[in-house]
């Protein structure tokens, strides 16, 4: 009994025609939707991915302004 085990899989979108477009993971992203010939900025992706969890902790700027200005205290 043999059991195929598929590879995790990205998914994107055709935003001219609609079509999902699956990819394994470590592929880039098409050129062009396979069903309308769409260009590749017309195609975005739809699942969130693996892993990610947003932001994560410490990035961003959070506080405003590069580390090196000083923070006036109302004076």
């Amino acid at each position: 009994m043999t059991s195929e085990v598929k590879p995790p899989m990205k998914r994107f979108q055709c935003m001219a025609c609609g079509n999902i477009i699956e990819v394994p993971y470590g592929m880039p992203k098409p050129l062009q939707c396979p069903r309308c010939g769409a260009p590749h900025h017309m195609i975005h992706r739809v699942d969130r991915g693996r892993g990610r969890r947003g932001w994560g902790r410490g990035r961003g700027r959070g506080g405003g302004g590069p580390p090196w200005a000083e923070k006036s205290s109302g004076e």
